[in-house]
């Protein structure tokens, strides 16, 4: 058995301030991921743009999209 851990459809992220459901996936330029809700993904993107390798919308069905968070 592999370390990889692979999340579930129904398995939901949550922001990593407020723990609202999560509409953005950041990860990171030196490893790790943070979830942000659409409120908190606005309020630091500058900062994050600074540190993320990608930065990726979740669409309410819990699945990471390929479009860009903007």
């Amino acid at each position: 058995m592999s370390g990889h851990v692979r999340a579930l459809p129904d398995q939901i992220d949550t922001c990593d301030r407020c723990g609202m459901r999560a509409r953005l996936r950041v990860l990171l330029d030196r490893g790790g991921e943070l979830y942000f809700c659409g409120h908190h993904a606005r309020k630091y993107r500058a900062a994050l743009q600074l540190v993320a390798l990608s930065m990726d919308d979740i669409p309410a069905s819990g699945v990471a999209a390929a479009a860009r968070f903007r």
